[in-house]
């Protein structure tokens, strides 16, 4: 019975990695597209709603939940001499290059292609200002919000990277 639980980790655990990498990402874009609007068009563009911030995270969540279904059905167990194993369950040879592309797309090229637009033009509007006495200030800020940004762009694909010995879950 106990390693029923190991074939639930065995299919989640890949699924919610991919997951919550992806809602990072997605929760960055949402931040960084509210900032630039509020930098570069200050009179036609107001702050985010709480409400409209709670809608935008429930979707985020749904969105990625769904783009990343298909590592779920990537590992499953597998019994061999009486012991499971957790393996990545052979897919065809298209559906998984295709996978790997969709992946590639949403969870790396689009969220990094945006954060280098959406921040360099937050560093442009708050470098146009012309009042020195706070220039500094904003300076200050934007570099400490450009490197957060860009650790998190960082630090967020690692757990992704750690080669996890998914033949132990299941022993």
């Amino acid at each position: 019975m106990m390693n029923d639980g190991k074939v639930v980790l065995c299919k989640f655990l890949p699924y919610f990695l991919h997951m919550a990498y992806s809602v990072t990402n997605s929760s960055l874009m949402i931040f960084a597209t509210e900032r630039f609007f509020l930098l570069n068009f200050p009179l036609k563009f107001k702050a985010f709603k709480r409400r409209t911030v709670i809608t935008m995270m429930l979707l985020t969540w749904i969105i990625n939940a769904i783009i990343v279904m298909p590592e779920y059905y990537k590992y499953d167990s597998v019994v061999i001499n009486d012991i499971k194993y957790c393996k990545i369950v052979p897919l065809n040879e298209l559906v998984t290059i295709s996978i790997t592309i969709v992946e590639f797309i949403w969870e790396w090229m689009i969220p990094s292609l945006s954060l280098t637009f959406l921040n360099g033009g937050i560093l442009f509007a708050l470098l146009r200002r012309k009042h020195a006495s706070s220039k500094k200030n904003h300076e200050s800020g934007v570099a400490k919000a450009l490197v957060l940004s860009c650790l998190m762009q960082i630090i967020c694909p690692i757990p992704r990277s750690i080669p996890l010995k998914r033949n132990e879950f299941l022993d």
